[in-house]
């Protein structure tokens, strides 16, 4: 299981996680969110915070 620990924080807006995943903060909707991006370029989802994002990738990321 992933945590915080395993994302990387690149800069304000960016982080890199395992297997080349990354979190991406952006304003939307009046309000700032992170996006969960998979390491071919989809987008699976986003999320209020960077923790509910992790979460999103623990149950959308691939079997290894």
């Amino acid at each position: 299981m992933a945590d915080a620990a395993d994302w990387q924080q690149r800069d304000d807006y960016y982080w890199a996680g395992p297997r080349g995943w990354t979190i991406r903060k952006v304003f939307v909707q009046n309000r700032w969110q992170f996006e969960v991006w998979a390491a071919n370029g989809t987008r699976h989802g986003i999320e209020p915070s960077l923790a509910a994002a992790i979460t999103l990738y623990e149950k959308v990321k691939p079997a290894p």
